[in-house]
């Protein structure tokens, strides 16, 4: 405690708390480091150059209403049933949050600069609908022993849940048609639940009538979606 709170930090006193026993590996979670510039990146590489990233997606329209959401109304306070609708479609309609979902481009940083090898991508579907296997695979990337006996009750619950509040649709529309491109493109990169999201997405702006005037990609499927997808 006395190194955490007293010490000058520094990135040898970020690298002093790391200090793993025999046996044992080290790290940290911190969403907000997907979204680091190149600059930073290349740092992290410069101080350790062997890391792991483990880089998690999810559908960039539920990831912008489950910031929104969390920020807002779990973080900040604000009161659901006050905001005005005006208001709740200018937070969602943040430039800041489309560039946050977008995680290509943020994944492109990290790829340019660590090998492909050291960064593990995995999808939040997975962590709803399989936790166990993305661990597995999570363990067998860290290189550590891939045992269900590694896995503690914890990685069953629901842990800082968010909100449940239910995104308006017209909101919905606007973040999915500002979302599209970007779906596509991820739909293009990984397939799987990738793919899933894209198809939700478009179904929903359909039943709306206000799907983009955009060619489809042609190899969307309705198929299964499972962690090995």
């Amino acid at each position: 405690m006395f190194n955490y709170a007293f010490r000058i930090r520094s990135d040898k006193w970020y690298a002093s708390l790391f200090q793993p026993e025999e046996g044992q590996i080290s790290g940290e979670h911190t969403p907000g480091y997907y979204a680091l510039d190149t600059e930073h990146v290349e740092r992290i590489y410069n101080l350790m150059p062997d890391c792991k990233i483990i880089f998690l997606i999810r559908n960039p329209v539920e990831q912008i209403w489950s910031m929104t959401k969390f920020m807002h109304f779990k973080i900040r306070k604000y009161d659901f049933e006050k905001m005005s609708h005006d208001q709740l479609r200018s937070i969602c309609s943040n430039d800041f949050r489309f560039d946050n979902s977008d995680y290509l481009l943020h994944l492109s940083k990290w790829e340019k600069i660590f090998p492909k090898d050291n960064i593990f991508i995995g999808f939040y579907d997975e962590i709803c609908e399989c936790p166990k296997d993305l661990l597995l695979r999570i363990f067998e990337f860290l290189g550590i022993e891939k045992s269900e006996n590694q896995i503690f009750p914890v990685a069953h619950r629901n842990v800082n849940k968010g909100p449940e509040y239910a995104l308006p649709n017209d909101i919905r529309i606007m973040i999915a048609q500002r979302s599209y491109d970007n779906l596509k493109r991820l739909h293009e990169r990984f397939g799987g639940y990738a793919t899933k999201w894209l198809e939700e997405e478009t179904e929903f702006l359909k039943k709306h009538g206000v799907l983009p005037d955009k060619k489809l990609p042609s190899s969307l499927r309705s198929t299964k979606y499972c962690c090995t997808a």
